[in-house]
C-alpha cells in the first residue's frame, strides 16, 4: 500500500493522546488518584490497538515520524499542563497564608 497522508496524521493524533495520557496516568499513580487508573488504562489499551493495526494494515515503516512527533507533543502539553497546575497551587498556598 501506498503512503497515505491521512493515516499518519491519524497515528500523530492517536500518539498524541496515547502518550498525554500516559504521562497523566504516571502523575495520578504518584499523587495516588486510583479512581483514574481503569479508564486511563482503557484509553491507553484503543490507542494502543488503533496504532498497530493501523501500521500492521498500511505496511509502512515511514509512519515513525507521525508517531514521534505526536508523541513528543503529547510529553511537552502534559508537561506544561503539570508546571501550570504546580504554579497555580502554589500562587494559592501564599496567598492563604498572607
Amino acid at each position: 500500500m501506498a503512503f497515505d497522508i491521512k493515516i499518519g496524521l491519524m497515528l500523530f493524533c492517536i500518539s498524541y493522546v496515547y502518550i498525554l495520557f500516559k504521562a497523566a496516568q504516571q502523575i495520578s499513580v504518584v499523587n495516588d488518584h486510583r479512581k483514574w487508573v481503569v479508564p486511563v488504562s482503557m484509553i491507553l489499551a484503543f490507542c494502543e490497538v488503533t496504532t498497530i493495526t493501523a501500521l500492521a494494515m498500511h505496511k509502512q515503516l515511514w509512519y515513525f515520524p507521525f508517531i514521534g512527533l505526536g508523541a513528543g507533543c503529547g510529553a511537552l502539553t502534559t508537561m506544561t499542563l503539570y508546571a501550570n497546575r504546580k504554579k497555580n497551587k502554589e500562587k494559592q498556598v501564599c496567598e492563604q497564608q498572607q
